[in-house]
């Protein structure tokens, strides 16, 4: 034990350090999936009539530049993403473990190192089941949209000269936009190929946009509960020092 709390003692700043980098990352993140919901609520195709799908992005989202960017460069962009993925299910599991298992703020279950019963760790792996299906769509939709569906693919956006010739943009770089799903150009349609999860998502949104809507304003809940639980640590954590 005198040694563990000796290497405690070495390793503390670059706990410290850590910690202020996590929360960082954790508040850019929620940042970018705020500016992501109210871009949804503002400029969606067709709002509610299909679950506020957002053909192209109009509001600048932080994370999803980044992974834009560190696309070209193979493979940062695998990292950083595997580490976000990764960011939020330990969080998860980190909340299930500090917060229990409740139904509203009646806590059922509590989750205890050598105590814990075996309904709570049933309950708990359905959460966690459920909540990487919830990864799924917030991470893709949500957090890095542009990213998730067409990564760095541009195409260059001028009229061929000839049809089906491929646009030149080698003399003017200010035409070379990234792909999105209204862009009018032939030339996106014959060059963007969206993502395999991207398609899935939003033909499950078209085509049951019940879902779809449900699914976005669970965004905002998701922002608001995570902001009151950061506030509420934090508020802890001061009084205690």
């Amino acid at each position: 034990m005198k040694l563990w709390f000796k290497t405690e003692a070495v390793v503390r700043p670059f706990k410290l350090t850590g910690g202020f980098a996590l929360l960082l990352i954790a508040l850019l993140t929620w940042v970018s999936m705020l500016l992501t919901t109210i871009d949804k609520a503002k400029n969606s195709v067709c709002k509610q009539h299909c679950g506020y799908i957002l053909g192209k992005i109009n509001v600048f989202n932080p994370i999803n530049w980044i992974f834009v960017q560190c696309a070209k460069v193979f493979p940062v962009d695998y990292v950083f993403f595997t580490l976000l993925v990764l960011l939020f299910f330990s969080s998860s599991v980190v909340g299930i473990a500090v917060a229990g298992i409740r139904f509203l703020w009646v806590r059922i279950f509590q989750i205890r190192k050598g105590h814990t019963s075996p309904q709570a760790l049933l309950i708990a792996t359905a959460m966690l089941t459920l909540m990487t299906l919830a990864l799924n769509y917030s991470i893709s939709m949500i957090v890095a949209p542009q990213y998730a569906t067409f990564g760095p693919q541009t195409f260059c956006d001028r009229t061929p000269r000839l049809p089906g010739e491929q646009p030149d943009c080698a003399d003017d770089k200010n035409l070379i936009k990234p792909c999105s799903e209204l862009a009018d150009n032939p030339a996106a349609k014959a060059v963007c190929t969206p993502s395999v999860l991207s398609t899935f998502l939003n033909r499950v949104t078209v085509n049951f946009p019940f879902f779809g809507v449900i699914f976005f304003w669970a965004q905002f809940v998701f922002l608001g509960k995570a902001y009151s639980f950061r506030m509420i640590t934090f508020s802890h954590r001061a009084a205690r020092y």
